[in-house]
């Protein structure tokens, strides 16, 4: 009997881009997305982008932005976190590339022969605060974006920044709605979430 094998193996790398100059600056005072962004005076949303590298801020957000670290005691140079090459620069959030290559390529690379300065050893809980900060601020830029009723309605049913998460009937009876109302109202925000440019980046935290 001839047995087939495939000499080719396919891989795939993805990187996110992000700004790096602008998350060392909030990391580095210990602040979370949403309290630095209440504390420059913007929305998460737009401070997730400015991060992301999928907005390039104007001069006078520049000013805010690097004024706002400053008076916390980080002074950052404008030009460093915001180079001008950045504006004329479409950036998409992650970068893929695909190739097949042989098998007999393929290198089998021990965590000891990389450089930690590049990739530091992080235990699996970081891992997860990591993600699930990421999962928060991509909720808080998607409900951004809906009605004040429909996003505090998602916020309680999922149990975002509540204490727990509430029923269809506690829901209704707060809003003076019926389960079913609720419900409805529930259904049609996952259907905008779904299509929205947040939707396929949610995807990735479905075990969350």
């Amino acid at each position: 009997m001839k047995v087939y094998e495939d000499k080719r193996f396919n891989i795939r790398l993805e990187a996110r881009l992000k700004n790096s100059e602008l998350m060392k600056a909030r990391e580095s005072l210990g602040l979370n997305q949403k309290r630095a962004a209440e504390l420059i005076g913007i929305s998460p949303g737009s401070l997730s982008h400015y991060e992301l590298l999928k907005t390039y801020p104007k001069e006078k957000m520049q000013e805010k932005i690097c004024s706002a670290y400053k008076e916390l005691g980080y002074f950052m140079a404008k030009n460093k976190v915001f180079p001008k090459q950045l504006k004329d620069v479409v950036l998409r959030n992650k970068l893929i590339a695909e190739a097949q290559i042989p098998v007999e390529k393929l290198i089998t690379i021990s965590i000891h022969q990389i450089d930690e300065r590049l990739l530091p050893a992080v235990e699996p809980e970081v891992l997860v605060k990591i993600e699930k900060e990421e999962l928060s601020h991509l909720l808080e830029e998607a409900l951004s974006k809906l009605p004040n009723r429909e996003k505090e309605i998602t916020k309680l049913f999922y149990g975002i920044d509540t204490d727990r998460k509430y029923s269809l009937e506690e829901i209704g009876d707060k809003y003076h709605l019926t389960r079913e109302r609720v419900r409805q109202i529930k259904e049609k925000v996952i259907k905008k979430l779904r299509f929205s440019s947040a939707g396929k980046e949610l995807r990735n935290f479905k075990k969350y």
